[in-house]
């Protein structure tokens, strides 16, 4: 399967869902709002759903232009350090002659990493 960028957008608003649902479960456990059990099953609902999404774009991207982009995928699925995540990224973004400024992007980027891996992902297709 071929990855649209339609497609990413549609997946990358489905991952900030999830990453909402969990920030709220957190957020329910500090201000003990709800049983700590069922909040942290409502949070395994939410990261299980993020973890099926990232092998989704994985393997739309197997047989892609950017395959190496799926070594990055599987390191944000095992959660190695997002650091370590965006070195990988910038280096690829480099590789494939992204720009400066969106360089220092990747490498001032402070939210998700995996919404910053869709961010490259957007712009390496569209440079494709």
């Amino acid at each position: 399967m071929t990855l649209s960028i339609e497609q990413l957008e549609s997946w990358e608003k489905e991952t900030r869902i999830h990453l909402d649902k969990l920030h709220e479960v957190d957020e329910m456990i500090k201000r003990k709002l709800v049983d700590k059990n069922l909040a942290k099953r409502m949070g395994t609902v939410a990261e299980d759903n993020v973890q099926i999404l990232i092998s989704k774009l994985r393997n739309s991207l197997e047989d892609s232009d950017i395959p190496q982009i799926c070594g990055v995928l599987d390191k944000i699925k095992s959660k190695e350090p997002d650091d370590e995540i965006k070195v990988e990224l910038e280096k690829i973004a480099r590789k494939k002659g992204c720009d400066e400024t969106f360089i220092e992007t990747i490498k001032n980027y402070s939210d998700n990493i995996l919404l910053l891996a869709m961010q490259v992902i957007k712009k390496l297709l569209k440079q494709a």
